[in-house]
C-alpha cells in the first residue's frame, strides 16, 4: 500500500531470501497497490524484474469492498450476536459512523441519505437515535446499514415495545457492552479476512484478482523474463 520505494525494498528483500534458500521465483504479483500508482509501478518494477528474468504477473489494485467487514465480522470482533436482522449477518456497510450529533441533526443527515448504508455506532443511552432510525426506516425503508449500541448493560435499557419495533424493522443491530472508545479502537485495528460463508465478498475478490493477474504467467504458461499484461474478463 506504500509507494514505489517501499514496494521495491520489500520485493528485493524477498527475492534475496528466496535466492539464499535456493527457491526459484516463477513470477511476482503485487497486491493492494494504490490505483493511481498501478501503471507507474508496472513500468518500473516490470523493467527491474525483467533484468533478472522474473515476470511481473500482475498488480492488484486496492479495492475497499474486499476489506469491508460484514455485520457478522463485527459481531465476532465484539463477541456479540445480532439482536435483530439476523438474516442480514453478511451485510456490508458503506463505512462506520460514530454518532455524536443531536437527534435533529441525525435526522437531517438520514434525510439527506448520508447515513443510509453506514454502520452506526451509538451509545446505548441515546435511544432517541434508535427512535429516529426506526421512524426513518418505517417511512422510507432506506436503512441499508446496521447499528451497534455501546455502553454497559446498565446504560442499555430499551423497553420491550422498542425492541419489538427493532426486530420488526429487521435492521441488523447488536449491543456491545463496552465503552465507545474501546469499540472504536477495536474497529480501527480490525482487518476482515475472507471466509467461505461470505460468498459476495469472496466472489468479488476472485473477479478482482482475475481481472488484474495474468493466470498463464502465474501458472507457468509464459516463459520467464517477460512483462505480463493484466487479463480482462478471465
Amino acid at each position: 500500500e506504500g509507494g514505489l520505494g517501499s514496494a521495491f525494498d520489500e520485493l528485493s528483500l524477498n527475492l534475496a531470501v528466496c535466492a539464499a534458500q535456493g527457491v526459484k521465483v516463477r513470477c511476482v504479483v503485487l497486491n493492494r497497490v494504490q490505483p493511481a500508482k498501478v501503471e507507474m509501478m508496472r513500468d518500473y518494477l516490470g523493467r527491474a524484474l525483467g533484468r533478472i528474468g522474473v515476470p511481473l504477473a500482475g498488480l492488484v489494485p486496492t479495492e475497499p469492498f474486499l476489506a469491508a467487514p460484514s455485520m457478522g465480522d463485527f459481531a465476532k470482533l465484539l463477541g456479540q450476536r445480532l439482536i435483530s436482522g439476523e438474516e442480514h449477518v453478511l451485510r456490508h456497510c458503506g463505512g462506520v459512523q460514530f454518532v455524536t450529533c443531536s437527534v435533529r441533526r441525525f435526522e437531517e443527515r438520514l434525510a439527506e441519505g448520508e447515513y443510509s448504508d453506514r454502520l452506526l455506532v451509538v451509545h446505548g443511552s441515546r435511544l432517541g437515535i434508535l427512535e429516529a432510525c426506526l421512524r426513518h426506516h418505517a417511512q422510507t425503508g432506506e436503512i441499508r446499514g446496521g447499528v451497534i449500541f455501546t455502553g454497559t448493560r446498565h446504560s442499555w435499557a430499551p423497553d420491550e415495545p422498542i425492541l419489538a419495533r427493532l426486530r420488526e424493522s429487521r435492521i441488523p443491530t447488536m449491543h456491545a457492552p463496552l465503552e465507545t472508545t474501546e469499540v472504536a479502537e477495536r474497529i480501527q485495528k480490525f482487518t476482515a479476512k475472507l471466509n467461505a460463508t461470505d460468498r459476495q465478498r469472496t466472489e468479488a475478490a476472485i473477479r478482482h484478482v482475475q481481472a488484474h493477474v495474468d493466470m498463464d504467467v502465474l501458472l507457468g504458461g509464459t516463459a520467464a523474463g517477460g512483462l505480463a499484461s493484466p487479463r480482462r474478463g478471465v
